[in-house]
């Protein structure tokens, strides 16, 4: 007999998340990515305690991003992908996802799920790997391979015990991952292959090369670390999400439409190779979130990107491009509230929540915060984007102070001809109201700055 599971407490959570992963990530579910987000959120919801509180209209806002007069109208389409979303989970788990011990259900008429474990002797023995997947594993990887997921499995418990309480009603506790973990974490990847090792680290510099996105050779040096991490140890999913955010980053900026569409494929190919390898890995999912972004898939991104963060917390990274995706999808106050917390780690107080925070208190209307944090974060690291130099210029002009407004505007003027810079943020933001705060303010600095090619 099936047996519900009622209660969420971290063990469950845990196999939940999992489950979830499981169906996003699968050939039933490929490409559907309006039923991905939309099982996703009602999901998260529930294990947020706030299964209660879903309805049509929640699901049409939160996750169509509807408002105003086509609410009414999504709620009929809400209704109608619940009862599609009832029958793709069906079929999932009547084929391919058959050998799943924790399975989701919707019942009919509501839009809450429901998680149900089988017995064992109901999942049976597991099917056979295809040829093509026991090819790409060979018989003298399997013990590194098994060593190296059960450190993996007592980092999960080591963190989620010191961590107790992940989430709560005003955002995530501010806890970083700890030396400590990511020693075991080396160490684990060590005892793979010294290659392995080097592989790992060259993802790790390319992370630094890559966020905050900064000049354009840095992101071209950081993908060619990550290929040669994916050479290093191709059955790793680190190089593959690497490459992913990095070509993700290239394509971000682009304003040539048939590279930009080209990079987009060729990134998305690379993050879901990562997934497909881990697919319970919050840094695969998160890549795969960041460049459904770029695809300007942006609810379902964000979706993504949520619960890239829930399954790791302690993850400046995984936080941070959340904040990115909900920074420049005019979310300001939510980063504001959940992202950007202070007092996580030197480093990521110093290097990245600065950067986040500051276009956030920007485009709230708290420019001399957005100036501290944007002069900040420059002065600890020496880096400052054009965009970031944009906002900072605007700032400026927000507080009365136009002398320095005008410093900065000539110093991209040097750099960034006006026009460009304009469709640099076109390419950038979600809204264009939000693009309108920033170059109306500089426009009132040097009306012919914009005008420049």
């Amino acid at each position: 007999m099936n047996k519900s599971i009622t209660s969420i407490e971290p063990a469950n959570t845990k196999r939940i998340l999992d489950a979830l992963n499981a169906v996003t990530s699968s050939e039933t579910f490929a490409g559907a990515n309006r039923f991905q987000a939309f099982l996703t959120y009602i999901v998260m919801e529930t294990l947020e305690n706030r299964g209660s509180l879903i309805r049509a209209k929640r699901i049409a806002t939160d996750v169509y991003g509807r408002t105003g007069d086509l609410i009414q109208e999504q709620e009929t389409q809400v209704r109608v992908d619940a009862g599609r979303l009832r029958r793709r989970l069906s079929q999932y788990y009547a084929d391919e996802g058959s050998q799943q011990h924790i399975q989701i259900f919707i019942k009919p008429g509501g839009y809450v799920p429901t998680f149900n474990e089988l017995p064992s002797e109901i999942v049976g023995s597991p099917p056979t790997l295809p040829v093509a997947a026991t090819n790409r594993f060979p018989s003298w990887l399997l013990v590194p391979a098994i060593l190296a997921t059960l450190v993996g499995a007592v980092i999960f418990y080591i963190t989620a015990y010191e961590t107790k309480v992940v989430s709560t009603d005003d955002g995530w506790k501010p806890l970083d991952i700890s030396e400590s973990v990511k020693e075991v974490e080396r160490l684990a990847v060590m005892r793979k292959s010294p290659t392995a090792l080097q592989a790992y680290s060259l993802v790790e510099e390319a992370r630094e090369l890559t966020y905050p996105p900064l000049a354009a050779s840095r992101i071209i040096a950081a993908i060619e670390m990550c290929k040669q991490a994916i050479d290093l140890d191709p059955s790793s999913y680190r190089g593959y999400s690497c490459t992913a955010r990095a070509v993700g980053f290239q394509a971000f900026t682009s304003y040539d439409s048939p590279k930009r569409d080209k990079l987009v494929a060729y990134a998305w190919k690379m993050a879901n190779k990562a997934v497909s390898i881990d697919p319970t890995n919050p840094h695969a999912q998160s890549a795969r979130a960041w460049i459904l972004f770029v695809r300007r898939e942006y609810d379902v991104a964000k979706t993504l990107a949520l619960h890239s963060v829930t399954m790791a917390p302690r993850d400046y990274y995984v936080r941070n491009y959340y904040g990115m995706i909900a920074g420049f999808n005019g979310d300001y106050q939510e980063v504001i509230d959940k992202v950007a917390l202070p007092g996580i780690s030197a480093k990521l107080e110093d290097l990245y929540h600065p950067l986040l925070l500051a276009g956030s208190k920007f485009h709230t209307g708290s420019y001399q915060e957005a100036i501290d944090h944007i002069e900040f974060a420059a002065k600890k690291t020496g880096k400052i984007s054009t965009l970031l130099t944009s906002i900072l210029a605007a700032a400026y002009q927000g507080i009365g102070n136009d002398v320095r407004a005008a410093e900065l505007v000539k110093e991209l003027q040097e750099v960034w001809p006006g026009k460009r810079l304009e469709s640099k943020l076109q390419n950038l933001y979600r809204h264009k109201k939000n693009i309108a705060q920033i170059v109306d303010r500089i426009y009132t600095i040097d009306p012919e700055y914009l005008d420049t090619n």
